[in-house]
């Protein structure tokens, strides 16, 4: 362990002797770390929140998409979902095959047969959020009547 330690520190007097390396190591950690913020807040490119617009076909599609996986969650039963986008245009609602180009999910509504059990709510809650890259606050879980 004491040899690794001494070929460290002789390793970083080695560094040292090369004039500005302080500045040239400070360059190369503001490029690694602009190039990782750059990735994760790269703009999706036509994406729906994580999902490529082809693959859903419209928004109606993807509410139906939706209702059918959450309605597999236990306890359930009937779901109902809709979705809001925002557009350059403003926010919008999902219907009759509209394309959702461009656009960005504002929030959902999912109306479910046992919404009324705190658990399921929590389950569908948490299956959007994965599923749709959104946060909590943008969906609201409401009982069937």
């Amino acid at each position: 362990m004491n040899s690794l330690v001494e070929k460290f520190k002789n390793g970083w007097a080695k560094l040292k002797t090369i004039k500005n390396i302080e500045i040239i190591i400070g360059i190369v950690i503001i490029c690694i770390i602009v190039l990782i913020y750059s990735s994760v807040t790269s703009n999706n490119g036509g994406q729906l929140n994580g999902m490529k617009e082809n693959d859903i076909g419209s928004a109606s599609e993807l509410e139906q998409r939706l209702g059918e996986i959450l309605s597999e969650i236990e306890g359930a039963g009937r779901v109902s979902v809709m979705v809001t986008y925002e557009t350059s245009k403003g926010v919008t609602q999902s219907g009759s095959g509209a394309r959702t180009e461009g656009a960005v999910i504002k929030g959902v509504v999912i109306v479910a047969d046992g919404a009324d059990n705190v658990k399921v709510r929590l389950n569908l809650v948490a299956a959007s959020q994965t599923l749709l890259d959104i946060d909590a606050n943008s969906i609201q879980i409401y009982d069937r009547k």
